[in-house]
This record gives structure tokens, C-alpha cells and sequence, in this order.
């Protein structure tokens, strides 16, 4: 692309009499999906005036997640739905405005020392790269059409998946690349299929039915009597006992009125307040309201640690993702190691299990596929030990960042199945290609059962780094 002071701008329209001849202009194709001119790609931006709202969006959202096109300015010249404009970079009334917003964002891109191409195949990236180049946040969309409510529809886009936005973008702020902003909105969701506007209905507290009616009642001094007042008003207006027949005419002194005034027609149950719970329109599972689930949208912005990477190209932390197992440093590690070694050794139901497990191949992954695809493995290898972790397990990181593992109570087979499930997840979440998937070199001992009498746990942290180094 040419200087930013020269944008260079393309106006894809199939109303071309709208438009001055001194602008460029190119024939919209008249079919969805349709192959794209590969003249669009030699031009700084696009402006899409196009008169059906289904054209216009196919090739806005073909544009945008377009390796060559995604960091470049586009405009619209009249909405197409609340979420599929905010995937464009604005709607615009001529040609000179789009030129105004344009050049900014030109500016940055061509400000950048690299290729951007070298980094727009990992998601990641492309996420980084559009808000750097544009100067914005992400934000939350209201769509009412969206079972969801809220959307994040151009992240959704640019990385490729919508189910797991919210998941990615949590994610990315972990890893400390996004940092949130601005609390936007706070919804509660059916947790059994995610829907933000559960019908909130009123039903007895004994049944749960919804057929419950609201009375005012009276209750007799008397007799004890609680019933409804219409049974206790007589032809004439006076208030007589149904019970006892004794008349009711002064109120705290005969008679008064209980807090509960509402009346099952199923159970015939009474009661002062209905319970309230939610039912899901969608599922159709009926939920207490506090066990809906509470979902926070925010504003998400790049920190300073996103901003290096936008101008770099390169992001520096496979460290910093696998510190994320929420790490007890070496020292305390081996405290505890050596308190567990005692109490084996004291104790028969003391048994335990060590272990350690080193990713070999890091070079050649971030080599072989970029930096950014070693970080998303890494990323999903870190969730995957997670997964498998209970509380009372201890993690550390070790040497060449190692992770090592302290299993209390945990046998030779337990510890087995706790190793196979994680080396199964480094292939089953990465792609198909060989050089990338994880090379996970893994070293266990389970004591007393595989330790020597006169094993201490300084030697076996030996004997276990040394199986590690091994070439």
C-alpha cells in the first residue's frame, strides 16, 4: 500500500450512478459468495454501497476475516443490523469522509516494521493488529436477536469461532494482552443453555405450580380460622366465622389480617409470597434464580504488553502461560515434598507421586508455525492440566520451565491416568501437522512403591532432572 497521505479507496456498489466519475469504482457481484475481484486488494480501503443487505454482508465479513483485508478500512454507506456494523469501521455519507477516517488507520499500518502478513495467520495477531492500527477498544454489542444478547462480532470474526469469545477474550486477559474496561452491562443467563432473558415466573412455594391466585384473607381470634375474606362475608356484608359462625367486628380485637394472602389451586397451599423462579423459554429447565448464571460484558483494551506485540510482531511469554497453574515457587515444593517423603515412609497409606514433564520442541514449533501458534498450544496445554488437577495437587515450575507435579494419595495407576489424560490433550487440541504438536517428555516416581530405602528427595529431584536432560 502507498503512503497513508495517499489512501487509495475503492467504492464496491452496484449503483454507480451515485457516485462521481473521478472516484474508483468497481461492479458488486450479484451473487452471494461470489469470488472476489483480485483488484480490491491493490486499494488502501473499500466503501461497500450495495442496495441488498445480505450481499453487503457477505462481503463484509469475507473482507474483514481476508488475510490480505482485515486490517484494512471498511465503510458502509447505510446499516445493515446493529452487530454486522460493527464490523466495519463506520457508515459513511461520501466518499471524503471515508477518506478522513481512513487515513489514521493507513498510517499505522504502514508505521509498522514488518510484514503484518507474517503474523495475520494466528488469530491472535489479527486481534491485536485491528485495535492497534484503529486506536480502539472492543465493546460489547446488544443484538435482541442474539440468544446471548451481547456479542463481541468482529473479535467472533477475526479469530475465527463465535461459541467461545467471551472464553478467548478471558483468556487473552489472563495472559495479560487485554485488560478490561468499562463494565458495560450485567445479565443472568440459563446455565444449562446460556439464554439471557429467562422468563422470571411466580409459583407456589409448596408445588411449584403456577396456579396461584392472590386473596386477601382474614384470620378468626376465636376459632384460629384462616380463610379467604370472601368466606367470611355473609349476604349482608357482615363478617362471620365459616368455622365457628362467631361475628367478626373488630379488627384486632375479633379478627385481624396474616401475611399470607396467596392460594394455590393446585396443593391449596397459603402463603405470603410466591417463590420466583426461572424458566428458560429455549430449554424449558426451570432454574432458581440464584443459581442463573451471572455474565459481566465489558469493554476490553490493549495493555502496554499487547501494544510491543502489535509493533514488534512477536510476543515473549511461554513462561508467563505455564506460571498461570497458579505455581507454588521450587522452594516450598520441595518442603512439602519432603514432608510427604516422611510421612511415607512412617506411614503405610502414605503413598504419593512425583512427577515432572518438560515440552521439548518449543523451538521448532515457534519456528516452524510463529510464536503466536506455540502460545495458543501452549495456552490449551496449560487449561488441559488444569483440568486434571485437584486442590489438594501442587504445581511448580522447574528448571527449562519444567512443570512438576505433587500427587498426594495418588498410586502407580492413579498417576497413569492423570499423565495419559494430559499428553492425550497436546494432540487431540493441535493441529494435524506433526511439527504441531507438543513433544511432552514426562519423568515419574511413585513413593515409597519405586524408591530405594535409601532414597532421600534431593536424589530423586536428581534422578528425575536427569531423566529430563537426557538427549
Amino acid at each position: 500500500m502507498s503512503d497513508a497521505r495517499q489512501v487509495t479507496l475503492l467504492v464496491l456498489t452496484d449503483r454507480s450512478h451515485r457516485w462521481d466519475s473521478s472516484i474508483s469504482l468497481l461492479p458488486a457481484p450479484e451473487v452471494v459468495g461470489c469470488e472476489f475481484n483480485p483488484s480490491i486488494f491493490e486499494y488502501s480501503g473499500v466503501v461497500l454501497d450495495i442496495k441488498s443487505k445480505d450481499l453487503k454482508k457477505d462481503l463484509l465479513f469475507r473482507l474483514r476475516s481476508h488475510l490480505q483485508f482485515c486490517l484494512q478500512p471498511i465503510f458502509l454507506t447505510e446499516s445493515i443490523s446493529i452487530p454486522a456494523d460493527a464490523v466495519a469501521d463506520g457508515i459513511v455519507a461520501d466518499i471524503n469522509e471515508a477518506y478522513a477516517l481512513a487515513q489514521p488507520i493507513c498510517l499505522r499500518i504502514n508505521s509498522l516494521g514488518y510484514d503484518p502478513l507474517s503474523v495475520l495467520p494466528s488469530p491472535l495477531f489479527k486481534v491485536l493488529l485491528y485495535l492497534y492500527v484503529r486506536g480502539t477498544d472492543i465493546s460489547p454489542v446488544k443484538d435482541w436477536n442474539s440468544p446471548a444478547i451481547y456479542s463481541y462480532p468482529f473479535v467472533a470474526l477475526l479469530i475465527g469461532f463465535s461459541e467461545q469469545v467471551e472464553d478467548w477474550l478471558e483468556a487473552q486477559n489472563q495472559r495479560l494482552l487485554l485488560e478490561k474496561g468499562v463494565l458495560v452491562d450485567r445479565l443472568r443467563r440459563c446455565p444449562h443453555c446460556g439464554l439471557a432473558n429467562p422468563n422470571y415466573v411466580d409459583v407456589c412455594t409448596n408445588c411449584r405450580s403456577i396456579h396461584i391466585h392472590q386473596d386477601l384473607f382474614l384470620h378468626c381470634f376465636t376459632c384460629g380460622a384462616v380463610q379467604p375474606e370472601k368466606v367470611f362475608r355473609t349476604q349482608t356484608g357482615q363478617l362471620v366465622c365459616p368455622q365457628c359462625n362467631a361475628r367478626l367486628r373488630h379488627i384486632g380485637t375479633d379478627y385481624d389480617r396474616p401475611i399470607e394472602n396467596y392460594t394455590c389451586s393446585d396443593c391449596h397451599s397459603s402463603f405470603s409470597e410466591p417463590l420466583i423462579v426461572a424458566a428458560c423459554p429455549r430449554c424449558e429447565r426451570v432454574t432458581e434464580t440464584e443459581d442463573l448464571e451471572v455474565k459481566n460484558y465489558t469493554t476490553y483494551h490493549l495493555t502496554e504488553k499487547a501494544v510491543i506485540a502489535a509493533k514488534t510482531g512477536r510476543i515473549e511469554e511461554p513462561s508467563a502461560l505455564l506460571d498461570s497453574l497458579q505455581n507454588v515457587n521450587f522452594t516450598y515444593f520441595t518442603y512439602i515434598f519432603n514432608w510427604l517423603f516422611s510421612m511415607a515412609k512412617r506411614y503405610k497409606d502414605g503413598e504419593f507421586t512425583v512427577f515432572a514433564i518438560r515440552a521439548t520442541n518449543f523451538e521448532e514449533i515457534e519456528g516452524a508455525v510463529g510464536i503466536a501458534r506455540l502460545l495458543e498450544l501452549i495456552e490449551e496445554y496449560v487449561k488441559r492440566v488444569k483440568s486434571q488437577l485437584r486442590t489438594t495437587d501442587l504445581t511448580s515450575l522447574g528448571e527449562k520451565d519444567d512443570i512438576w507435579f505433587l500427587l498426594p494419595r495418588t498410586n502407580v495407576q492413579e498417576r497413569q491416568i492423570v499423565i495419559d489424560r494430559i499428553l492425550a490433550s497436546t494432540t487431540d487440541t493441535s493441529q494435524k501437522e506433526d511439527r504441531n504438536i507438543l513433544d511432552l517428555r514426562v519423568v515419574a516416581v511413585t513413593i515409597p512403591g519405586e524408591s530405594d530405602q535409601h532414597d532421600t528427595p534431593e536424589k530423586i529431584i536428581a534422578m528425575i532432572r536427569q531423566e529430563l536432560n537426557r538427549n
